[in-house]
């Protein structure tokens, strides 16, 4: 493997574990207020890195 396949690896499972802490953050505070907690910026955030993500599949 190359450096760049090295870098764009290392990219896809950071935004993975980004995406997994954000989810499990607004999960708790929902949970904790049992009201919908979302924000449009929290959704184009998600949606922005499960994009990314698949793109490095």
């Amino acid at each position: 493997m190359n450096d760049s396949h090295n870098e764009r690896m290392t990219e896809n499972i950071q935004s993975k574990i980004f995406v997994i802490i954000e989810h499990v953050h607004y999960e708790r505070i929902a949970s904790e207020s049992e009201g919908n907690t979302r924000s449009s910026r929290h959704e184009q955030r998600l949606r922005r890195y499960e994009r990314s993500s698949r793109h490095f599949e």
